[in-house]
Order: structure tokens, then C-alpha cells, then sequence
């Protein structure tokens, strides 16, 4: 699920399709209104690599979360408690180029 401008949620089953009918998930998970380096589209719980210098190497993984109090959007690192904001505003503050998409954390609750 992603929104519109209009805040309006869209709907897809293949991330290439999007129209306004309602699926039913067992499990859904929001997109966080970016995308990684490969064009793919990042959603809560992905877990993506971030390239934090100039050189392809080191990188450091984190999941992306949403915070209902702030209404947006954030990546927490898988090994500490650091988290980063990824917009100010409708700005995206990491480029995508810096990101990389690693694979979704499936929670079993």
C-alpha cells in the first residue's frame, strides 16, 4: 500500500499496478515513500543497506520503522540504537543511491 498526493491509499499485488480496490493482507506493510538504488520500492520492515562514505564499502544495515507520533518514516540500525530520519518534510534527506535493499523483516507476532 502507498498514497497518493491526495493522501488517498493505493493498492498493488506486484508493486507495478496501482489502483484504489482494496486487498485483503494477512500482513501489510506501508511504503515509506522511497526507493533504493535499484529502483525498488522501500516499505516498513525492509531491511536495506546504508553506504555511509564515497567508497562502495562499509555499509550498514537497518530496517526501516514508523513512528505514529511523528508520522514518518525512519531507518534504526540493526546493531545499535542509532536512528536516522529519512525526510524533512516530503525531502528525502538519503539519497537513493546510498541504499540498497537487503530483504523484510517478518515479525511472528
Amino acid at each position: 500500500m502507498k498514497y497518493n498526493d491526495k493522501k488517498k491509499p493505493l493498492f498493488s499485488i506486484d508493486n507495478y499496478g496501482w489502483n484504489t480496490t482494496k486487498i485483503n493482507y494477512d500482513i501489510s506493510n506501508p511504503w515509506a515513500g522511497i526507493y533504493d538504488r535499484n529502483n525498488y520500492p522501500l516499505f516498513k520492515n525492509d531491511v536495506v543497506a546504508l553506504r555511509t562514505t564515497t567508497q562502495p564499502n562499509p555499509k550498514k544495515k537497518y530496517i526501516i520503522i514508523y513512528k505514529k507520533e511523528h508520522e514518518q518514516f525512519f531507518l534504526k540500525a540493526l546493531k545499535s540504537n542509532e536512528i536516522l530520519t529519512l525526510f524533512v518534510g516530503d525531502l528525502p534527506i538519503i539519497q537513493k543511491q546510498e541504499l540498497t535493499f537487503i530483504g523484510t523483516y517478518l515479525s511472528r507476532h
